[in-house]
């Protein structure tokens, strides 16, 4: 497998993640599954330094560093208005405005933590028994899981997640849809290079799978609809 790569230059190395992938080594993961950073590290002979990093099953913008000073310069950074990150989303029921979900999160400690979310409705998936609505979503803070937390919370819960969302709903989208992941992908990612005076914008295409659910629901491309919100 050859991970596509979005930008490269001696400081950052940009890739557009596939799903079902860990973005590092981690004993409890699958067995015989290849991480993000292995299948990198053969493909470009490069030492990473992961800055950030998705579920298994989220798709998209994944940032590494090439140099350990710049991880440093990126985490004091990570949650603040110079970085901005979005996913694509498919969320159960209607969400016919834009809106923000604020309420705080636990951590593994069991301590509340401040979360926004914000979400931006892109087309809406009309059936009687299963509505959905496409967002384009967006994190201010970085709390475990929290897209998905924020959405099961307001019973909004995002298509394809078996941990917080619905089984009936999820049911019907695998078997009629095909669709055997969660339906979360990280398409845009705005940050400043650590050391150029300069603002990069990186976009990952949506991967196969979500593009052609996209299109057979919505009858558009999925960049279409991101272009008309």
């Amino acid at each position: 497998m050859e991970i596509p790569i979005l930008f490269q230059d001696e400081d950052l190395l940009i890739v557009n993640k596939p799903p079902f992938m860990m973005v590092h080594p981690w004993r409890g993961g699958p067995r015989g599954e290849a991480s993000l950073m292995t299948v990198l590290k053969e493909q470009t002979g490069l030492w990473l330094y992961p800055v950030h990093r998705l579920d298994r099953q989220t798709s998209g913008v994944v940032l590494f560093a090439l140099k350990s000073e710049i991880v440093t310069f990126f985490k004091d950074r990570w949650h603040s208005e110079e970085i901005e990150k979005r996913y694509l989303t498919l969320a159960s029921g209607a969400l016919p405005v834009a809106g923000t979900y604020d309420n705080a999160l636990r951590n593994k400690k069991g301590i509340k933590q401040e979360a926004t979310t914000t979400f931006q409705p892109l087309a809406f998936f009309d059936h009687p028994n299963f509505p959905a609505t496409l967002c384009d979503v967006a994190i201010k803070t970085g709390r475990k899981h929290q897209i998905r937390r924020h959405f099961s919370r307001h019973m909004k819960n995002i298509i394809g997640d078996t941990r917080y969302g619905k089984g009936k709903i999820n049911d019907f989208f695998r078997e009629y849809y095909k669709l055997e992941r969660l339906f979360l992908h990280a398409h845009y990612l705005r940050l400043p290079h650590p050391k150029k005076s300069e603002r990069l914008e990186i976009r990952a295409p949506l991967s196969e799978d979500l593009a052609v659910l996209t299109k057979e629901l919505f009858k558009e491309d999925w960049q279409e609809l991101l272009r008309l919100s």
